[in-house]
């Protein structure tokens, strides 16, 4: 049994979708009256004659697993004094997902959205909705577009349930009763009889076996623009994040790591810092690099090959252990000393003319590409880049009495779990994982180094919890950075100069070949992401891949394999429109024939922006040029076009972003705007100006000084409609950053005929 926070404040998954854009989801779900059974699975949480349904979630690749994991159980709780709980295993890092979920059931039940508080679920199996059942997962932008059914059948249930006890009670037809506010009312003679009123009859009912879910049309919450429910507590600064965990007795441990990625401590010299205020002591650690396949997904029993090269000075306060570090001497050995990025790019760049492994294929591209009437191809690259998540990675464990408690922000409470039982050789049964709010991710905490560490260490002090916080420049310079890659693409075209053949060849290494997720894939999908499945009919394709090991760790950056593949693909699309001699929007309206979801959204970006192909003398006296880029991700559809000019400088100014989106039903608008406009802004920074240089294995950006990001005022005007659709919702968080650093290069392109095929774009055009 695993216990379920304390507090009472609100606690915090991939399959393509067709040419039209549609998903295939035939699973059912299914709702089961589970109140008889509370004690045994939420006796911390439900008093006694509380309603309680759970409702079952598909989860995916159930074809190795046993079919009785294949259900995963949300459960909504009515209590008798009128509050509804909602246990949740997806966490909050600022994507609204504790207010969105809330609406699904709040809307289904007919209460008010302040009715309802969110608890963090129990670790059980059946919350584990990713990996072929072996874990739950906030990320991938497949919350919303997971929960959408299941969390509203579980309101609708109880909504119909209370109905019938209504009926029964009132001795009236279910077909006289409607519902509002927490009530039923008996619409002939307006008589209204409170839920908590209801709920001892409801606790007698058999569940419904067929759920009627709201219509559309009589939405009143999904689609609205329902203020946030942690914006108050995040505004005022008290909301907890990971790093304001304070306990008694509280050690507080800082580290460094070796400069050289991958290099280990030879020796160090304690003397002075152990001296010094408040130390406690000074301790080699592991890097924790390997956190999913030496942890996570490793057997249990399997100890991990760790490389020492973290040292942490543990002490009373965070300034002591600070300044303890900094007065330690370290001596260093090993380590990727020569790697550079610019080698590895260029030895990228020397496979160019090699064929890969395909990952999709239609028609005969080699034939069709050699008798073409003309061809083109072209080489793009992309940098290393990090998260640079607002809250720099930490975590608190208290380990006692065989007992182990974290508090940490994460994207994966199963993994955390594995970790510390793995470490401390307990059971899992006997680890409790608590997840404060995320002060940002973008895929960082996906990968647990920090949660190794902190085990580690409380570990060597139990009894005491320990809090291992890194500084900003720790949390850049170890990073798990966006990966390096370099795509090659060809196109051909007949004598009219339509294209007939096309290919894709990506050259890299992914974080989840790195990380033992791909060893039975013949590619890495966290390469190849968003450059399958694309829309534009072209009747021979060749999609590859080819593997080149990067001795530096890359981890899952904001929309994986889509941020480099979106600016690669509409890039070239681009160029395959120049090379025509078409309107960009025009050439792409023609290869979406067969995908009329592709071309609605096309068209109505086109529409939004008042596209236009040449550039123009603007008010403020210079040239003005749009770019356009299209692409499809995580089961949404995403057009953007940017207006840029050129600053007396020569760099690139961006006046607007205008952004239309099908992203299915929309469940909070204000908060889909915020993540289009984050997702936007995410992209356009990385594509002006990001870069992690690394020379001598040394990442060379310490903190934002050196490592520049959009600023405020540099910011763009962004527009963004959305689709209306009837459709259930698809991703969102990340969707929208895949296409922002095609439609910047396309624009300048327009607007100064340079072709910029490497980012970021920096100074190139000065």
């Amino acid at each position: 049994m695993w216990d379920l926070p304390k507090d009472k404040r609100s606690h915090q998954t991939r399959r393509s979708f067709d040419s039209n854009g549609h998903r295939d989801d035939r699973a059912m779900t299914t709702i089961e009256n589970s109140s008889v059974g509370r004690r045994q699975f939420l006796k911390h949480s439900a008093g006694m004659g509380a309603l309680i349904l759970t409702a079952t979630l598909p989860q995916r690749g159930m074809s190795k697993i046993d079919s009785s994991a294949s259900t995963i159980k949300s459960f909504v709780i009515l209590e008798m004094d009128g509050q509804v709980t909602v246990l949740t295993p997806f966490v909050e890092m600022g994507q609204g997902v504790h207010t969105a979920i809330p609406m699904l059931v709040a809307e289904e039940l007919d209460v008010s959205l302040d009715q309802i508080q969110l608890q963090e679920a129990p670790l059980t199996k059946e919350y584990r909705l990713h990996f072929g059942g072996a874990m739950r997962y906030t990320g991938s932008s497949l919350t919303i577009k997971d929960a959408y059914i299941p969390f509203r059948s579980a309101g609708a249930a109880a909504r119909s349930m209370l109905l019938e006890s209504a009926s029964r009670n009132l001795q009236v037809p279910v077909g006289e009763l409607s519902t509002r506010n927490g009530s039923v009312i008996h619409n002939p003679s307006g008589a209204s009889i409170s839920y908590t009123e209801l709920i001892p009859l409801a606790l007698t009912l058999p569940v419904p076996s067929d759920i009627k879910l709201k219509s559309p049309s009589e939405f009143t919450l999904i689609g609205s623009e329902a203020t946030r429910r942690d914006a108050a507590e995040k505004s005022d600064g008290s909301a907890i994040f990971g790093i304001d965990i304070s306990l008694p007795n509280l050690l507080v441990a800082c580290v460094t790591h070796s400069p050289v990625r991958g290099g280990r401590v030879k020796s160090i010299a304690r003397e002075a810092a152990m001296k010094m205020a408040g130390v406690v002591s000074v301790e080699i650690i592991p890097d924790g690099t390997f956190s999913i396949r030496d942890y996570a997904l490793a057997p249990s029993d399997l100890l991990p090959k760790e490389n020492f090269g973290t040292v942490a000075v543990v002490a009373d306060s965070y300034w002591h252990a600070q300044q303890a570090l900094a007065a330690l001497e370290i001596d260093y050995e090993g380590g990727a000393a020569d790697f550079s990025d610019e080698r590895y790019t260029a030895l990228l760049k020397s496979r160019v003319n090699e064929e890969g492994v395909v990952a999709e294929q239609s028609g005969d591209f080699k034939a069709t590409f050699h008798s073409a009437h003309s061809r083109i191809e072209a080489v793009y690259d992309v940098p290393l880049l990090a998260h640079a998540a607002m809250e720099p990675m930490n975590c608190t464990v208290l380990y006692e009495k065989e007992k182990c408690t974290v508090w940490t922000g994460h994207q994966d409470a199963d993994w955390i779990a594995r970790i510390a039982a793995k470490i401390l050789a307990i059971p899992l049964t006997s680890v409790t994982v608590n997840t404060p709010y995320l002060g940002g991710s973008f895929g960082r905490r996906s990968n647990n180094d920090y949660v190794i560490q902190a085990v580690a260490l409380a570990k060597k002090f139990p009894g005491r919890p320990i809090k291992l916080i890194w500084n900003r420049e720790e949390d850049f310079q170890q990073d798990f950075f966006r990966p390096q890659v370099v795509a090659k693409f060809e196109a051909g075209f007949d004598s009219q100069r339509n294209p007939i053949a096309f290919r894709q060849l990506v050259i890299g290494d992914g974080g989840q070949r790195q990380q033992g997720m791909a060893k039975h894939l013949p590619y890495d999908p966290s390469l190849m992401s968003s450059a399958l499945n694309q829309p534009y009919s072209i009747s021979n394709k060749s999609t590859e891949y080819l593997l080149e090991e990067n001795p530096i760790q890359v981890g899952f950056w904001r929309s994986v394999g889509g941020a480099h593949n979106g600016f690669f693909i509409e890039s070239f699309i681009d160029e395959m429109a120049h090379a025509s001699d078409r309107d960009p929007v025009a050439f792409r309206m023609d290869l979406l024939a067969g995908s009329p979801r592709f071309a609605n959204v096309l068209e109505r970006v086109a529409t939004l922006a008042n596209w236009r192909r040449d550039p123009w003398q603007d008010k403020d006296g210079r040239r003005h040029a749009l770019g356009i880029a299209l692409h499809g991700d995580h089961y949404s559809i995403v057009g953007e076009i940017v207006e840029v000019s050129l600053s007396p400088e020569g760099g690139p100014t961006v006046h607007n972003v205008w952004v239309t989106a099908d992203c299915g039903t929309v469940i909070n608008a204000k908060i889909a705007a915020a993540q289009v406009e984050s997702a936007v802004i995410f992209g356009l920074s990385a594509a002006l100006t990001e870069k992690m240089s690394i020379v001598n294995g040394r990442p060379m950006s310490h903190n934002f000084d050196t490592y520049t990001v959009l600023r405020g005022h540099l910011a763009p005007k962004i527009h963004v409609s959305f689709v209306e659709s009837s459709e259930a919702p698809t991703g969102l968080g990340e969707p929208a950053t895949p296409p922002i650093a095609a439609a910047l290069c396309n624009a300048l392109f327009n607007l100064t005929g340079k072709r910029l095929r490497s980012l970021p774009v920096g100074n190139q055009l000065s």
